[in-house]
């Protein structure tokens, strides 16, 4: 169920750190984009039609091998797994300036970053760090906060990180 979206922009403490622009629909825009260029990447390769929604669960064999080794991680210890599950029902129940938010598990999550990663580096955008706007509500959540504290899922994010730096610094 898509909510329509409230313009809560004075209720909402956005932006701290100006990691991500003040605009929210700039940024709704970008992501909507990105997910649509996966789903038309992996329904073009896979021949179905996939679909990036809460329900989506990501088949192993698409996922870069280090993004799947860290959805591993998650998957198999429950003190993060819950955080990680909680970061992204915890948002797509509350009303956000743009509605419902587009990323609403860490399956979607963990296949766009893995994209990411492997096929995209910075063009002329409002940002740069693309995992930010994946991010943008999930983590501002309690769970998100809780994910964040993990010290073993930080040091994956960091090998993820380092990683997409590896691919950028071959263009």
């Amino acid at each position: 169920m898509s909510r329509e979206p409230v313009d809560k922009r004075h209720e909402y403490p956005i932006r701290i750190g100006n990691w991500l622009p003040d605009d929210q629909e700039s940024i709704k825009k970008w992501l909507d984009d990105l997910i649509k260029e996966v789903e038309e990447k992996y329904s073009a390769e896979k021949g179905c039609s996939v679909k990036l929604d809460g329900k989506f669960m990501v088949p192993r064999d698409w996922l870069d091998p280090l993004v799947q080794e860290f959805k591993d991680f998650v998957d198999n210890d429950a003190t993060i797994r819950m955080p990680y599950t909680k970061m992204f029902t915890e948002v797509t129940e509350k009303e956000t300036p743009i509605g419902t938010p587009q990323v609403q598990s860490y399956h979607v999550m963990f296949l766009l970053v893995s994209f990411i990663i492997n096929n995209w580096a910075p063009r002329y955008t409002l940002f740069l760090l693309p995992i930010n706007a994946i991010l943008n509500w999930s983590i501002g959540t309690a769970d998100g906060y809780l994910a964040f504290l993990n010290k073993s899922a930080n040091e994956y994010w960091m090998k993820v990180l380092n990683k997409w730096g590896v691919f950028l610094a071959r263009l």
